[in-house]
């Protein structure tokens, strides 16, 4: 009987075993966003004074302590570096703590979103550019170690965290490390909420902090907005579309020259019967 189980399950051939060991990334980067871990760093905070058990922050924040929603969140808070862990007790870093305090969020957003390899590497690599297409950014991440698999989701967990660190302009679509933010300023994204849910409270799931951000750069309505800057607020926004949508086609922008008065007269003097008599 031995034998022939050992007949019915043969060693994998050796091009599936590098096949399956090639399913691993290459380098590390998390599925859960940065925001949902800062959540994770408010909640040891503010229920367990800094430090609790792994299974207190799962009920806390309603998950199963085996389930791959709180392992993913937790994993990514370790990566983030709010969190380290030992003997299934959770502690603060001062990383952790500094990301929950108002005054200094926007500075410890950017420390922890630089300490993820994936997204230090593709920060050398797209420091000061406009961030490419959203199949273009997953061939990036492919090139640099994430499993094709994996490629987007790494992606969409990517560009959401970098938006919450305010690594990506409003404006321009680019991406660069923010200005000091000192003191006082509030982080880019949420603010973090143990009873963080999302959405607005409709069932309505929340916006993209992309279009977010394109929306508070518009001006006031019946102000003056000359019409080159409008072209430039939709080509911003057809990069973030490109950033946060799939499709294919191209969006092309144009600015007509409007017609000065002379100009008017002319056509109307050329379509008079009487033009030239």
């Amino acid at each position: 009987m031995v034998e022939e189980a050992e007949a019915q399950s043969p060693d994998p051939p050796a091009n599936e075993a590098v096949k399956t060991k090639r399913e691993r990334s290459l380098i590390e980067f998390p599925y859960s966003d940065l925001q949902s871990a800062a959540d994770l760093a408010v909640a040891v905070l503010q229920k367990g004074g800094g430090s609790c058990a792994e299974v207190q922050l799962a009920a806390w924040l309603n998950h199963s302590v085996a389930g791959g929603t709180f392992r993913s969140r937790l994993s990514a808070a370790k990566m983030f570096g709010l969190l380290e862990s030992g003997n299934k007790t959770l502690t603060l870093t001062a990383l952790g703590r500094r990301i929950t305090d108002g005054r200094l969020a926007a500075e410890a957003r950017i420390e922890a979103f630089l300490r993820v390899p994936l997204y230090e590497a593709l920060y050398r690599k797209l420091n000061g550019y406009a961030l490419p297409p959203a199949a273009a950014i997953e061939r990036q991440m492919v090139n640099i170690g994430v499993v094709q698999t994996q490629s987007d989701k790494a992606r969409q967990v990517f560009v959401k965290s970098a938006a919450q660190a305010g690594f990506i302009d409003s404006q321009t679509g680019r991406f660069v490390k923010p200005g000091n933010p000192g003191h006082g300023q509030e982080a880019p994204g949420d603010t973090p909420s143990v009873e963080r849910q999302g959405g607005d409270g409709d069932g309505k799931p929340p916006l993209h902090p992309f279009i977010l951000g394109l929306l508070e750069t518009l001006p006031t309505p019946d102000t003056d907005w000359a019409v080159a800057d409008r072209a430039k607020w939709l080509l911003t926004a057809s990069s973030i579309f490109g950033l946060i949508y799939k499709g294919d086609g191209t969006i092309v922008v144009q600015v007509e020259k409007p017609e000065s008065s002379a100009e008017r007269r002319t056509v109307m003097d050329k379509d008079d019967p009487a033009h030239g008599l």
